[in-house]
């Protein structure tokens, strides 16, 4: 793996961009499909049916109750 050092100015345009594409989502009503939540204990079929392309969205594992 390689690093490239980047000047200050070209990190803070970077963060800038960032933040800015983090706000879209809220600014224009933007949510995530979500296809299950699961238990933490049901986590690996969580990920075959993830890895499978059966799930239409986003499958979520829950820490708690």
């Amino acid at each position: 793996m390689r690093c490239r050092w980047r000047p200050k100015r070209e990190r803070r345009s970077e963060h800038a961009q960032f933040a800015a594409m983090n706000r879209t989502p809220e600014e224009h009503g933007i949510r995530p499909v979500i296809d299950r939540v699961v238990p933490f204990d049901e986590a690996p079929a969580a990920f075959r049916r993830y890895a499978s392309a059966a799930a239409f969205g986003k499958v979520v594992i829950s820490m708690g109750d």
